[in-house]
């Protein structure tokens, strides 16, 4: 029933969504609730069993803006970047820069002015914002066309699975991904405040990356065995 499908998504992702949220990370845990709560509506699960994910998501949310400094700050600094553009609001609002000087067709690969000195730390969570100074709105449009591909055949691939675990572990894998590379060019582009979240398969991070391939690597065996 909807109950146990709900009761089976939820259990597993307590434990490790509370040590994440210990580190403390709450983009990476309101990243992972807004996953579990995608799964469950695809899933079909009745509208009578979302009340609670609902209700944690919101609690999480509200709680990180109104208890934890760093959070609220992100926040001040999202709503008025002009207050600190020295500190918190250095980053985005260079990043806004390095967006708007691409153009159409950028200022050519490995040509970015902002990558040096002006954007610090642009290999981790803003490099969507190089890659638009760097080849323009087509380059950004095409790399959105890609993951828009990926989340299309990911879920395509996923609701041809005949057995119950590859469906939802590849539906999981293929929503964390997506729903992760939404955020963080969202963040870039400056709809959200900043979250620490990296675009999948393409920013930094050894562990990061070996993650999304695993998961691939998981998906691609689950479409062997059928």
């Amino acid at each position: 029933g909807s109950f146990k499908v709900c009761a089976r998504l939820l259990a597993p992702a307590a434990v490790p969504i509370g040590l994440i949220l210990l580190e403390p990370n709450n983009g990476t845990v309101l990243l992972l609730l807004g996953e579990l709560l995608a799964l469950l509506v695809i899933m079909g699960v009745e509208k009578k069993y979302w009340g609670f994910p609902l209700l944690i998501i919101a609690t999480v949310a509200i709680g990180a803006a109104m208890l934890l400094p760093y959070v609220s700050g992100r926040i001040e600094v999202f709503l008025h970047p002009e207050k600190d553009l020295l500190g918190r609001g250095h980053q985005p609002y260079q990043a806004k820069i390095a967006i708007g000087s691409g153009g159409w067709l950028g200022v050519g690969i490995s040509h970015s002015k902002q990558k040096f000195f002006y954007l610090p730390m642009q290999h981790t969570d803003f490099i969507f914002s190089i890659i638009a100074e760097e080849t323009g709105i087509i380059g950004c449009l095409m790399l959105l066309i890609l993951f828009c591909l990926f989340a299309y055949f990911g879920m395509k691939i996923a609701w041809q699975m005949k057995n119950n675990f590859a469906l939802i572990t590849t539906l999981g894998f293929t929503l964390l991904i997506s729903l992760q590379a939404c955020i963080n060019i969202c963040v870039t582009i400056g709809l959200l405040p900043t979250k620490g979240i990296g675009l999948p398969f393409i920013s930094y991070g050894n562990s990061s990356l070996i993650c999304f391939l695993c998961m691939m690597g998981l998906i691609a065996n689950f479409v062997d065995q059928e």
